[in-house]
């Protein structure tokens, strides 16, 4: 059941959200190249490391924002 607003003047806020579980998936697949890349490639390990940290750390961030789970 629908409430109705208790002052005829009140604002009613929508909140829509869109599905980015396919970014998730995207995101997740490039840490893995990068992994793997840093486990093959012998000169550039530290590198291919380095940024397949920040950007899972960036990701996490993006897709699980602080304070998005309460408990």
């Amino acid at each position: 059941m629908i409430k109705e607003p208790e002052k005829p003047f009140e604002k009613i806020e929508y909140v829509f959200t869109e599905d980015y579980s396919n970014v998730l998936i995207a995101d997740i697949g490039i840490i893995i190249v990068l992994l793997l890349l840093s486990w093959r490639w012998r000169e550039q390990r530290i590198a291919m490391f380095v940024g397949a940290s920040l950007y899972g750390l960036f990701t996490a961030l993006w897709h699980f924002p602080p304070g998005l789970l309460s408990y």
